[in-house]
């Protein structure tokens, strides 16, 4: 569509005001000329008239009409007015213009019907003797307060209509001289403002550009040179802008480039803003801005990650593996512009190491396991001779074979658990009859140590590895069992929202706040001298920790030094 120049919409918006007031004013002056023109010469007619009828009124009826009539024809050619006497019947005596017996009954014309009631008649109307338009005014012609008669005086139209023309033609030719000039103005004005208009416009162009420098100096002395000035000043700020941003573009792709994580920014639609060699490396491209996430990563997790992210307005974080390569991806979500920054970090080795860590772990445990069962077996034969000399030695190597055995199996288990090589057959399981049998099980070894211990067991269904879900409870309550010299040691299950709540409390030793987040660890103990006495093998914590994370779970503690401790375990409930 092609665009109205701005100068063109300036000057038309003139010329269109000054010609609809020019044509309203010389409408309007017609209109008052003609209206006090007309109104002139109805006052004119009136005073002739009115002079007229004192003279007419003394002969109607005393001398003959037609000399009445004679005398009228003389007065019409002097005034150049057209002067009739009409008695009240209608009937003309007198016309200056016409023969008055050729005359029809006048009666019935309005000015004379007006004047008939004792009032000024006048109208404009066409006259059907002469057959031309003219402007009537009858007087009435009183005689001792009779009327008897009318005397009506009329102008030609044609006559007022000859000067009103001339004076219009003035008027017009004056008029079309202002409009002229008035044009001449406005083309003058318009030039000037579109002058300026124009120059800023090309000076923003050159901007937009890329040419920063350009400036605009006008002088109007008006708004725009204010405009032009402003216009400078902010060319100036983006100059100085652009160059920080510059500085700081430079900056940031020399960080980007210097981290050797893959990084990559995404706006709210999913394509990629910014991203770094580290990910174009990773990804196997470098052509990659501008194109949707999904189109340059085809990995399943990676997606899903992104796509949570994005739906939750939350962070996640995981493990993926693409390209034969193992990353620690971090997907942060920005709420303010709804833009995703992701970073993966190439875990590869370390996955690595710790393969080969499990595998000797694993490995190591099953070849201590067989020559310290045959140690333990023999031990146990040795117990038996009768004349046995340091019995008590033979205890001790007994016990700390045992304990070396309970390392074992514990390190084994850690390491088919975190491997995923553990069975884990998940089932409905109650927890309430779980903990019944639990309850069994200690229930010996908590009199010998003459410990209170009660059980508070709802009816409780969740989906879990039954063996698994039993070796959590073994482990919580022999660790309270260890730990509590005196008091009561409570297992509690119960609903709460979604989640199936297992607590086991004690009033034993307790934690100090600051070995709290370190007692998950595997050989971590908080008192090793009471673990070593109690045959402990510090893993009984960690192997709790990843059994509660294979089923869904979380694990919280509370723990008072001197006054016991909670453990706190959240499964979710069977939904539906």
């Amino acid at each position: 569509m092609r665009k109205f120049p701005f100068f063109w919409k300036i000057f038309a918006g003139f010329s269109g005001v000054l010609l609809l007031f020019s044509l309203l004013i010389v409408t309007l002056s017609f209109r008052s000329i003609r209206k006090t023109f007309v109104n002139s010469s109805i006052a004119d007619l009136e005073k002739i008239g009115f002079l007229l009828s004192k003279d007419i009124g003394t002969k109607i009826g005393k001398i003959p009409e037609a000399e009445i009539d004679s005398q009228i024809k003389e007065l019409g050619k002097k005034l150049n007015i057209r002067i009739t006497v009409i008695l009240p019947d209608g009937r003309v005596i007198a016309d200056s213009s016409r023969e008055p017996t050729t005359m029809d009954n006048h009666g019935y014309r309005p000015e004379i019907r007006q004047a008939l009631k004792g009032e000024r008649g006048v109208k404009i109307r066409f006259s059907r003797t002469v057959k031309e338009h003219m402007l009537y005014v009858a007087i009435p012609i009183r005689r001792k307060d009779k009327i008897i008669g009318i005397l009506r005086t009329s102008l030609f139209l044609r006559n007022i209509n000859v000067l009103l023309n001339k004076i219009k033609t003035e008027i017009l030719e004056f008029t079309l001289g202002l409009i002229v000039f008035f044009f001449i103005i406005s083309l003058i004005i318009s030039r000037g403002l579109t002058s300026s208009i124009r120059k800023l416009n090309e000076a923003a162009i050159k901007i937009s550009s890329g040419d920063l420098k350009t400036r605009i100096f006008l002088n109007t002395g008006d708004e725009i040179e204010d405009l032009a000035k402003a216009f400078n000043s902010m060319a100036e700020n983006l100059e100085e802008n652009f160059k920080k941003l510059k500085t700081e573009l430079i900056e940031i792709q020399i960080i980007l480039s210097s981290i050797s994580e893959g990084l990559v920014l995404l706006n709210r639609e999913g394509r990629i803003l910014v991203s770094n060699p580290a990910f174009k490396k990773m990804v196997g491209s470098d052509e990659i801005e501008g194109k949707f996430y999904w189109e340059v990563v085809r990995n399943p997790e990676f997606l899903d990650f992104v796509r949570k992210s994005k739906k939750k307005k939350e962070n996640f974080s995981g493990e993926i593996s693409f390209m034969g390569r193992d990353y620690l991806c971090s997907v942060s979500f920005i709420p303010e512009t709804d833009f995703s920054i992701i970073l993966l970090h190439d875990i590869s080795e370390m996955k690595r190491l710790e393969r080969i860590k499990k595998d000797f772990v694993i490995n190591a445990s099953h070849e201590f396991k067989t020559p310290l069962t045959s140690i333990k077996g023999f031990l146990e034969a040795l117990e038996q001779e009768e004349n046995l000399k340091n019995r008590e030695y033979i205890e001790i190597l007994k016990r700390n074979t045992e304990r070396l055995i309970n390392i074992t199996n514990d390190m084994i288990t850690i390491a088919t658990l975190e491997d995923g090589e553990e069975p884990f057959s998940p089932e409905k399981i109650n927890l309430g009859e779980i903990a019944k049998t639990i309850m069994k099980l200690f229930q010996k070894q908590t009199q010998d140590r003459e410990l209170e211990f009660s059980v508070e067991a709802d009816d409780v269904m969740i989906m879990g590895d039954p063996f698994l879900i039993e070796q959590v409870f073994i482990n919580l309550i022999d660790n309270a069992i260890k730990y509590t010299e005196r008091g009561r040691i409570k297992l509690k299950i119960y609903k709460d929202n979604n989640n199936a709540i297992i607590e086991v409390s004690d009033t034993g030793i307790g934690i100090p706040q600051d070995q709290i987040p370190r007692i998950f660890e595997r050989f971590y103990v908080v008192d090793r001298s009471r673990s070593r006495s109690r045959g402990g093998t510090g893993l009984g914590l960690s192997i709790v920790k990843h059994i509660i994370l294979k089923h869904n779970g979380r694990i919280e503690v509370e723990s008072t030094p001197g006054r016991g401790s909670t453990f706190k375990i959240f499964i979710p409930l069977i939904s539906g």
